[in-house]
């Protein structure tokens, strides 16, 4: 069985469900409000110990007076919640819960920029995380290494955005390291991992497009029918939680979200 998520931090998700009671009965109004009890739990003894299940939480977290944590925070809040989730079978769903808990971990804001290439680092350091936890079993820690710095470098110059995109061109690499050192991309650390890599790479909200999305040959080419059910709910919570104190953009986006799935979805039949 893997690693499960739940066992793994418990006072973490005691937090969460704290703080969606609070949510819950109205005692947040907005982002500032929500923020405040989000610092003063994560204490650096909390974060330590949350980082030694999600490796780079306590780096994540230092970034922009800690926008990520409150962002990631309402992730997990917005998850549990959240009716596709609640559809998975157990097993899938301790796969979504360890997706969403290191989609952002080597994710760096500065000065309200978008990291656009975070995506890919992230699964770097979540398959660091996840050789860590027991995952899998003997790994090769300098083909372990060799792919974690691919992930890291996989970026390219866009002058449209001015920044650094995830260089799609260097997936075939990385998936092939998923399959040599995790045991497959459809086995639990693969499907994480895939998760985490690639949460920012299909086109499903008009006003926040991505940079680099996956053309349909390469959706067919590293998505499949498994990981899937997994992204969807990857995707649906990111944008659930970004929408907590605005729920009148949430039911727009959501169907946009679903317009895309719906089209990836008959790509991968």
């Amino acid at each position: 069985m893997s690693p499960q998520a739940m066992d793994a931090l418990p006072d973490l998700w005691a937090f969460i469900a704290h703080m969606t009671t609070e949510f819950e009965r109205g005692a947040f109004t907005d982002w500032h409000d929500f923020a405040q009890p989000i610092r003063a739990w994560f204490t650096l003894e909390r974060l330590e110990q949350v980082d030694a299940s999600v490796m780079g939480w306590d780096k994540m977290s230092s970034y922009a007076d800690q926008a990520t944590l409150v962002h990631l925070t309402a992730i997990l809040l917005s998850v549990l919640r959240l009716p596709e989730y609640q559809a998975l079978s157990p097993e899938q769903q301790n796969l979504a819960l360890w997706i969403v808990l290191y989609h952002d971990v080597d994710k760096e804001v500065f000065q309200g920029k978008r990291d656009h290439t975070h995506g890919f680092r992230s699964a770097g350091i979540c398959g660091k995380g996840l050789a860590r936890l027991g995952f899998v079993d003997d790994v090769d820690e300098q083909a372990l290494a060799q792919w974690v710095r691919l992930t890291q470098s996989a970026k390219i110059f866009d002058e449209t955005v001015n920044d650094f995109v995830q260089d799609n061109a260097q997936l075939e690499a990385i998936m092939q390291g998923v399959d040599t050192i995790f045991d497959g991309r459809n086995s639990p650390a693969g499907l994480i991992i895939g998760g985490v890599l690639f949460h920012m790479s299909l086109d499903v909200v008009d006003e926040f497009p991505q940079t680099a999305p996956l053309t349909d040959e390469q959706i067919c080419a590293y998505l499949s029918p498994t990981l899937f059910p997994l992204l969807r709910v990857m995707m649906l919570t990111d944008n659930a939680a970004w929408a907590l104190f605005n729920p009148e953009r949430h039911a727009p986006e959501r169907e946009q979200l679903y317009r895309e799935f719906d089209r990836v979805q008959a790509l991968l039949l």
